[in-house]
Parts: structure tokens; sequence; C-alpha cells
């Protein structure tokens, strides 16, 4: 079956390009220094501070800690107790994703208190991947956490993206927006982040927590669309007008240096080799990243590109892989995920194409729903639906994928990954 191949091959491709692997394979530590692309990014005097956040915070923690001998002390945010990988559970905090929750807010109180022990002058260096917005909440003063945090768990479901999300998590935020840097003093930091950013915009991953950058103003037409929900309080809409201007940026005295150390391409480079590998995939394509002004939009530009690779196929497996986050709209009743939900979508676009598969994964290994990477359609799928007069559209309309694709037992299962570099969407099928 097409969609078992696929699916023990992404797996597989999603573990050779881990965090941890990225560092060590990327990263050269020499005495007192670190080196990328064979170029010194960070000399630091005997140890240094290791604060790791984010989805893939445990992985890349352990990267460093397998390389590096020289960590004076270290703190890592995460949002699951990983099996395969030990710390120091008093150098450990748990949070939440993706909604915000008490934890989110306590690990942020946490963290806060790491730093503040942390000496003057001293080196640190932040590990950062994307679900830092959401471990880490420490409201401004004029707001306390439980009215901040239902403000920010109703945006999520308005179907805006994450970055757009990001810029109101940042004007209510004491931490987020490089804040964080004014707990340090003179401090020599060095960021190292796992992108799964739609363009690797630092200061969007994990709201730029230690990033510098200019606090941006919100475009006008989208602060209007937010603050005019029914969930958006009036002092919240004032507190984000009020908020809603720009201040350059800032390093609060301290000197950062920010580097990329990995992001979606290094999986679709292992995804290409594996492909050829193990299946003798002959034409296999990477279109790029989706990410159109709504969902619909979205839509039709997957399958636009999807119907013209299918009617141009090679003889043999013919491969087409993009990667998104595309925000989908719904409700705190809703059930399912962004990668349930479109490919869903494609039942109807699919249905009459023959030996395909249609598999869409979350690399961080939760889509929405704990416990589910994902979905995928295929010709058993779509026979099945038929077969048994599945009403497919209604789960659709109702944002209920995860009830569709429970029935037709098309839900990719499976526990967190300690990886994050945004959905993968993998069309495949056999041309003979």
């Amino acid at each position: 079956m097409l969609t078992k191949k696929i699916n023990k091959i992404f797996y597989k491709s999603l573990n050779n390009s881990s965090p941890e692997k990225l560092i060590i394979n990327k990263l050269k530590f020499n005495k007192n220094s670190i080196y990328y692309k064979n170029k010194k990014i960070f000399t630091y005097k005997k140890k240094y501070y290791l604060i790791s956040l984010g989805k893939a915070s445990q992985s890349l923690a352990n990267g460093f800690l397998k390389s590096s001998k020289n960590i004076e002390d270290y703190f890592i945010v995460r949002h699951f107790k990983s099996k395969n990988k030990k710390f120091n559970l008093k150098k450990t905090i748990n949070s939440s994703h993706p909604l915000v929750t008490q934890k989110s807010y306590i690990a942020a109180k946490q963290l806060i208190k790491f730093i503040k022990k942390i000496p003057s002058n001293s080196d640190v260096i932040f590990l950062i991947s994307g679900g830092g917005s959401a471990m880490l909440a420490h409201p401004i003063n004029e707001l306390n956490f439980n009215e901040k945090s239902l403000f920010i768990n109703n945006l999520l479901h308005m179907g805006i993206g994450e970055r757009e999300v990001n810029y109101f998590r940042k004007k209510l935020s004491s931490i987020k927006s490089s804040k964080t840097l004014s707990y340090f003093k003179d401090s020599n930091i060095l960021n190292i982040i796992l992108s799964d950013e739609r363009t690797n915009k630092i200061d969007a991953i994990s709201s730029g927590i230690s990033v510098p950058q200019n606090q941006k103003k919100i475009n006008i037409k989208l602060l209007n669309k937010v603050i005019n929900q029914r969930f958006c309080s009036k002092k919240i809409s004032n507190l984000l007008i009020k908020n809603n201007q720009f201040q350059p940026i800032n390093h609060y005295s301290n000197k950062v240096v920010s580097h990329i150390i990995g992001d979606r391409f290094d999986l679709v480079k292992e995804l290409k080799k594996n492909f050829r590998s193990e299946m003798n995939a002959k034409n296999i394509k990477y279109f790029g990243h989706i990410f159109e002004k709504s969902f619909d939009a979205s839509i039709k530009k997957i399958y636009k590109s999807l119907n013209e690779f299918y009617s141009n196929g090679k003889k043999g497996i013919n491969i087409l892989i993009f990667t998104g986050e595309i925000p989908v709209k719904a409700n705190l009743k809703s059930k399912g995920g962004r990668n349930q939900h479109l490919s869903a979508v494609f039942i109807e676009k699919l249905k009459n194409y023959k030996n395909f598969s249609f598999s869409c994964f979350s690399t961080d290994g939760c889509d929405y729903l704990k416990g589910v990477h994902g979905a995928f359609i295929d010709n058993f799928v779509i026979k099945k639906i038929y077969k048994n007069k599945i009403k497919y559209n209604k789960y659709i309309n109702n944002t209920n994928t995860f009830y569709l694709h429970k029935k037709t037992k098309s839900l990719f299962y499976g526990d967190y990954s300690d990886n994050n570099f945004s959905d993968f969407y993998i069309f495949s099928y056999l041309n003979d």
C-alpha cells in the first residue's frame, strides 16, 4: 500500500533530521568557541548558561549536552517528557501547547527566576523552536493571566496565521518580542533557532523571546478585525490600541547573535534521498511552502499544482512535497486539526485519481489533538467513504474531521516528535 510506504519513509526521515542530530552535525565546539559553517559564531569565557524552549527543546538541549562539557547550568521548557532523553528534573519545567494554560504562566515565572540567578556579563545560549509562544505566557502589568489566556486561546481559532497571532501576543506580553533580554545585563547571548516559520522570520519564532527586534505596529485592518470579535474585551481592545506603537530595536545592553540551525529544507532533503533509495522514485519535487491569504486560496494553489503534477507524471512512483501551516477557522467545539481538515477537503477533488496517496503530517507530532499527527486519503479511503455512504462534507463544514478520519481509519497516530519544521503534505502516485 502506497500510504504505508510513504508513512514509513516520512518518519525515518524525520528522525534522521532531528534537532539533536542537526546540532551535532552542524555545530563544531572547539575550546571556548562554537563554529557554524566553518565560521566562529560564539566565544565564551569558561562556561555558559543554556536555556532551551519550544516544541523541540529537549532534542536541541540533548544535542548541546552531548557536544559540550562547558555548560554551567541549564533550563528547559518542554510540553511533554521525552522517554529517550534524561534531564535533571529540577532544571526542567512542563508547560502546554497549543493552548495557553496555567502551566504556561508557571513556566514563564520559573524561566524568569532562572534568568535572574545568572550573573551580569555572562555567556548565555538560547535554543529556540516554535511553540514557545504558548508554552511561556507572562502578561503585561495591566492584564492578569486569565484575561490574556482566554483572549489568546480564542484568537487561535480565528483562522489567521501563527505569525499574525504572535503580533497580539507580543503586545500583551512582558517577556516576548525581545523583552526577556531586559533581565540580562551586559551579557553575551547566542540564539540557536530551529525554524518552523514560513519565511524563516526569526523574530516570529516563539514570538522572538530573545531576538532583538523593532516593536512593530499591527496592521490596522487586522487589528480592527480582532478587536471587533466578541471574545475581545473592552480592556484588551484598549490595551492593544494603546500598545500598538513602533519602538526601535533594543538589546538591553547585551550583545546578541542569532543563527538558524535547521528548517524544513533539512527534512525535504532527507525525504528526497530516502524516496529515491527505498522506493526508486525518479520524479520527486518540492513545490514550496503554502501560505495564502485564506484557506480556500491555499487549497486552490495546492490542487492546481497537484493536478498538473498528476497529469504530467513519469512512469513509476511520482512524489510531490508541499509544506505549510494553513490556518483553519474553527471553534472550541471543533474536533480535528489543520492536517485532518486539509486532507478531508481533498476527498472530493481527488476521488477520480488512481493509485494515489495524499498524506498530511505535523512534524511536531500533534495535529492540534494529542496523539494525532495528521491524516491521509487514498483510493482505499475514498472507496470506503462511497461504499458506506459517509457524508464527509458534514464533517468538513462543522470542522469535525477527526470523526470522519476515525470512521475511515485514516488518522496518523503517535507521540510528540520532539521536532518542529511545519506541516508536510506528500502527494504520491504510481503511474504504470
